[in-house]
């Protein structure tokens, strides 16, 4: 969702009858312009799980087109894209590379790999390609991770983890 920036002003909401800023309100295309919905964002939300649990079946439909839309356009992306995901996946085959130290345990690191759950993914815990430090492709530095964690998770490294795993960062 697109917000409006708090110097625009501000207005009434039209349910709760509160006075806030237009960024407090969910922004609406009409007529190729964007502007402040009548609703708030928080009686928005309120609203869409109402509605959601009063019509299950209508939003589960929608939410099934919706996912099939979006996997054929992710299809039709990918066959037209090849060369990028080629060239993509060479460059973080390269940064793994990189990344690992010639002391690394490769058959140990593989094991690992292998013995991963279904439905998890095989994380970096310091991420090796960071902004401010990477880390190393070493067993020390893997995860396992639900899908859903991993992909929230992105490249991002939690302070605490730098105390934890020194010997495993390499500083940019």
């Amino acid at each position: 969702m697109q917000r409006l920036d708090l110097s625009l002003g501000s207005r009434d909401c039209s349910k709760c009858s509160v006075h806030k800023p237009y960024s407090e309100f969910v922004t609406v295309r009409a007529r190729g312009r964007v502007q402040p919905s009548a609703k708030c964002l928080a009686c928005f939300r309120v609203d869409n799980r109402a509605y959601y649990h009063a019509n299950p079946d209508k939003e589960k439909q929608r939410r099934i087109v919706k996912y099939a839309k979006s996997t054929d356009t992710r299809q039709e992306w990918r066959k037209k894209n090849v060369s990028r995901l080629r060239a993509l996946g060479a460059l973080r085959k390269r940064r793994v590379r990189h990344a690992t130290p010639p002391w690394a345990n490769i058959p140990a690191i593989y094991a690992f790999m292998r013995a991963c759950p279904v439905g998890y993914h095989i994380d970096h815990i310091i991420p090796i390609k960071g902004q401010n430090v990477s880390g190393l492709h070493v067993l020390e530095n893997l995860q396992y991770l639900p899908a859903s964690a991993n992909i929230s998770k992105k490249n991002k490294v939690i302070d605490e983890v730098l105390t934890m795993y020194p010997t495993c960062l390499i500083r940019n």
